[in-house]
């Protein structure tokens, strides 16, 4: 919870991409899609940090909210910590499977939310693109990505995803053969167009005070 929902760094990627999908959600209750719960998958849910702020900025808006984690111990974590919420359910998924085989239906999701967790997909392009299956036309992507290694990150996250060296050929994407785990702005600017996204300004912008600290909104 420190790591992914108290710290600074944190706190505000998880209102920025909670404020890009309460903002999906205004921009539909116009159309058709307004007469039914607006339907997000959040894929490697967690603690549960990103979703408490996107269930908080969309309010009372009717929602079918797919909390995901590849581990049962978040799911009930989840139960625990947000209850009987109105739209709310859980499920196992794991973004390194096709997601068809794990029931999910193509076509079937509004947004789509992956907060620090694409990261681990062995290849993002392919990853990205079975998202994009899921999603609706003009369905909205939103990612929370660490660009760069952060001295914080260093001291716990990213020694435990280091490769062993048994485990070297884990990425098969653009990061095979090389010691590191996150993408930058860019690659990831270019994965999203690559999979069919069309890419959204990264958050925060240049020259920001939080750019620093290496947490980014990536959406498209």
């Amino acid at each position: 919870e420190g790591n992914y929902r108290d710290n600074v760094p944190s706190r505000w990627a998880n209102h920025a991409a909670a404020d890009l999908i309460a903002r999906e959600a205004r921009r539909r209750e116009g159309g058709e899609s307004g007469s039914r719960p607006l339907r997000v998958l959040e894929a490697g849910a967690g603690v549960g940090g990103t979703t408490e702020a996107v269930l908080s900025a969309l309010g009372s808006t009717p929602v079918d909210y797919l909390f995901t984690d590849v581990s049962r111990f978040f799911l009930q974590t989840s139960r625990t910590r947000f209850g009987t919420r109105p739209g709310l359910r859980q499920a196992l998924f794991d973004i390194n499977r096709d997601p068809t085989a794990q029931g999910l239906t193509p076509g079937s999701q509004d947004v789509i939310l992956a907060a620090n967790v694409l990261h681990n997909a062995r290849h993002v392009g392919r990853a990205l693109a079975a998202l994009r299956e899921l999603l609706v036309p003009d369905g909205l992507l939103v990612l929370v990505e660490s660009c760069r290694e952060h001295y914080q990150a260093l001291t716990s996250m990213y020694l435990l995803m280091s490769p062993q060296a048994d485990e070297e050929s884990w990425f098969t994407d653009l990061r095979a053969g090389q010691d590191r785990v996150f993408l930058t702005e860019g690659e990831w600017a270019r994965q999203l167009d690559a999979a069919g996204f069309r890419p959204l300004p990264v958050l925060p912008p240049d020259g920001h005070p939080m750019t620093a600290l290496g947490q980014h909104v990536v959406a498209g």
